[in-house]
């Protein structure tokens, strides 16, 4: 196993822990309800449904793709990005 797996793996899981962390104390900064962890899973499946469009779209493509979305508010529905070195979440500009 290359050195390099045990690094990746360590950090994403600090990196999940560090969304998660930022997603139970923070509000939407739309409408100012609290996230929570159901913003990431809303985000979560979002992502996956977009991901399996593609790939019916274009199978056997190789895709390189850039997540921007982390969390979906459960009140007013809005796309925000993580930003990790703050901590917080912002408007995401991108709709998909």
């Amino acid at each position: 196993m290359s050195p390099f797996v045990p690094y990746a793996i360590g950090r994403h899981y600090l990196y999940q822990h560090r969304l998660r962390s930022a997603a139970k104390r923070s509000a939407c900064p739309i409408c100012g309800r609290p996230l929570g962890i159901s913003a990431l899973f809303e985000a979560d499946e979002g992502w996956r449904s977009h991901i399996a469009r593609l790939h019916r779209a274009h199978p056997g493509a190789r895709l390189r793709l850039i997540r921007f979305v982390h969390a979906i508010c459960a009140d007013c529905g809005a796309r925000l990005s993580f930003r990790e070195h703050s901590g917080t979440f912002t408007p995401s500009e991108v709709l998909a």
